[in-house]
């Protein structure tokens, strides 16, 4: 399986036109980044390059399923992606770096014209998880979530929601 660092592409070796590469990532993957958070993961990567003299176009296409933790009631919660991401592709010119150029969407490449697209897949596929992952509600609108830790949490929410008197003149001031 492939490792992060074993996807490269020798941008200066291709040949003007379209190129295309296929991969497949895993857990092994996912396990070469620091604070991953998914418990296991696999994806079929499409990568097309279309390359026209010093520039040159990246299309990322993905789709798989990654594991990881549900935010409310902590069982594993399946989630499926699919992705298509495009940039840019520039090479250097004598003094320009990547700093010079305002355009986040543009992969600067220098002399060496190699494109590591491992850590692209991999921020492009932690894009595609919601801020909150907890599991979708049924049809009725009910929490499929784990119910013994839903009624575990709810059992430790505080029964008396009395506040310090200190603070009540707080709840009359009107703001506009």
């Amino acid at each position: 399986m492939k490792k992060p660092n074993d996807l490269t592409i020798d941008y200066g070796a291709l040949s003007n036109g379209e190129h295309d590469f296929d991969y497949e990532v895993n857990k092994e993957f996912f396990e070469a980044f620091e604070n991953n958070m998914f418990a296991d993961a696999s994806a079929t990567v499409w990568v097309t390059i279309q390359k026209d003299g010093k520039q040159g176009q990246l299309q990322i296409t993905m789709n798989g399923a990654i594991r990881t933790l549900c935010d409310r009631c902590g069982d594993d919660i399946v989630l499926e992606f699919e992705t298509d991401n495009q940039l840019l592709i520039s090479t250097t010119l004598s003094n320009e770096t990547a700093e010079d150029v305002d355009r986040p969407e543009v992969i600067i490449l220098d002399v060496k014209q190699q494109i590591a697209i491992g850590q692209l897949i991999y921020e492009y596929i932690c894009l595609t998880v919601p801020m909150q992952i907890i599991h979708a509600d049924d049809d009725e609108g009910n929490s499929t979530c784990n119910a013994e830790t839903l009624k575990k949490l709810e059992n430790l929410q505080p029964k008396d929601q009395t506040t310090d008197s200190r603070w009540d003149d707080l709840k009359n001031i009107k703001l506009n």
